[in-house]
């Protein structure tokens, strides 16, 4: 019976401080207003969480003297690492609505244009590589994040070859 008594004592005091060791939220659902779409965040550790993503993003193709607009569905999945969140604790700096800086590891998929089939873009396909990001959530819910970095594109209807990853965000968090 003493066993099981410090057993229980033991697994609430571990409880107690893992709610109070948790810096990233648990789940941060968001509506973009940049780029359309719906973004979901799941914490996985104490500083890593993944990140998926789908949005329609909105273009102007620009080449032989003709311009037009085009509308491409894209998914994208981060593997992120937060490396600053304790040092914005100390700083007295939120680190609500996962607020702080991170290296990730992306994945893309950019589908063909919707509303047009003459148009072919460098990102079409299937793309691999690592960001720096960072993302700040106010108490009003808006979110602003970006990230920049380097990704290697396997698009059927393009050379191979190394592409800037450059994202901008704007969304709301719904929880």
């Amino acid at each position: 019976m003493k066993k099981l008594i410090l057993f229980l004592a033991l697994a609430l005091i571990n409880t107690t401080f893992a709610q109070y060791n948790k810096l990233l939220q648990e789940n941060l659902y968001k509506i973009k207003i940049i780029a359309p779409g719906f973004a979901y965040e799941k914490s996985i550790s104490k500083n890593t969480s993944i990140a998926l993503e789908t949005s329609v993003l909105a273009g102007l193709n620009l080449r032989d003297s003709e311009s037009n607009y085009f509308f491409s569905p894209y998914l994208e999945s981060q593997f992120r690492y937060y490396y600053n969140l304790q040092k914005r604790i100390s700083k007295n700096k939120s680190t609500a609505g996962n607020s702080g800086s991170y290296f990730a590891i992306e994945t893309s998929y950019y589908f063909k244009p919707i509303n047009t089939r003459e148009f072919k873009s460098v990102y079409d396909g299937f793309n691999v590589g690592g960001v720096w990001g960072f993302q700040k959530t106010y108490k009003s819910g808006i979110n602003l994040g970006s990230n920049l970095g380097l990704a290697y594109n396997f698009s059927p209807n393009q050379v191979k070859k190394l592409l800037p990853v450059i994202n901008f965000g704007v969304g709301w968090v719904l929880n």
